[in-house]
């Protein structure tokens, strides 16, 4: 987009983030393009702390485009289920611990392994219904997370854990005070093989939003969705990603083979944006959304 200018803008936490978007609504910026998401921040409605930043960009002139994310493979989600009686969730009828293996092998080469776990469920109103979240190796507990929902806390479980033990872990998800059958959305932040997954519903806010305009990632050249690219719908049925991209394209900066993952697919979304904006400068928000969906490649 000839003559644009670009902005960079860093932070680490929800509050340096609504930092950031007050700043860049403050540069009169045109378009975001944010690779950035928030698992385990809230249920992926489209409600929340940064989807209500997402708003004001919105009414600010602001377009929002987001990567959809990378947990395609690496997210599950189901009712709370236990036939047993016993206090943990059925992944299967007959299996309670969701396997994931640390290995060095292919692509990792790492000698220490991080595992990030977000647990959350469908209780952000009351935040009152209870679960905790564990991780095995074997059958020892190596790390949980136990956080006691009264009200005050959100429904929110989080395990970080890191590790040079290679082998087989495995997450278990126990009900500690619950009446209701809850419905349970978890995700691991690194693609261990997750032995129980679900694709659906596995976007990361602020993909959810329906304000922004979420991108996936396919194939250079081809219209196949890469297996990663976290898929929709949200979790009130709004169908998304919006648009996709490719990844894996060759830059200056990451050579031939690019770098994978909606990251990179969502920068050429924003691109697009900017260049139509610049040749119809007085589109809204909304008007460049429904004018990039409409006028995309269709399968």
């Amino acid at each position: 987009a000839p003559g644009a200018t670009l902005y960079l803008v860093n932070f680490s936490t929800e509050v340096e983030l609504g930092q950031a978007v007050d700043w860049l609504i403050s540069q009169r910026v045109d378009v975001i393009s944010s690779s950035v998401g928030w698992p385990g921040t809230a249920f992926g409605d489209g409600t929340g702390t940064v989807d209500e930043m997402v708003k004001k960009a919105e009414r600010a002139g602001i377009l929002w485009v987001q990567a959809a994310g990378n947990f395609a493979q690496t997210h599950w989600s189901g009712f709370f289920n236990d036939p047993d009686g016993n206090g943990f969730n059925n992944f299967a009828p007959t299996d309670e611990g969701n396997t994931i293996s640390l290995r060095q092998s292919g692509s990792n080469q790492e000698r220490i392994f991080r595992v990030e776990i977000f647990l959350t469920w469908d209780d952000w109103a009351s935040m009152t219904e209870d679960y905790d979240l564990f991780l095995f190796r074997g059958d020892s507990v190596v790390a949980q997370s136990t956080a006691f929902q009264n009200g005050k806390f959100p429904p929110v479980e989080h395990i970080v854990y890191t590790t040079a033990a290679q082998g087989a872990y495995w997450i278990s998800i126990q009900r500690f005070r619950a009446t209701k059958r809850a419905k349970l959305d978890l995700v691991v932040t690194i693609d261990y093989g997750l032995e129980h997954k679900v694709s659906r519903e596995s976007l990361v806010v602020p993909a959810d939003s329906p304000l922004v305009l979420t991108v996936g990632a396919v194939e250079p050249g081809t219209l196949e969705v890469r297996p990663y690219s976290s898929q929709g719908p949200t979790k009130v049925g709004l169908a998304k990603p919006d648009l996709v991209a490719p990844d894996q394209v060759t830059t200056v900066t990451y050579g031939p083979k690019g770098f994978s993952g909606t990251s990179a697919s969502v920068q050429y979304v924003a691109a697009a944006a900017a260049l139509v904006k610049q040749a119809r400068p007085t589109m809204t928000p909304a008007e460049l959304r429904t004018f990039l969906t409409q006028n995309a490649l269709g399968p």
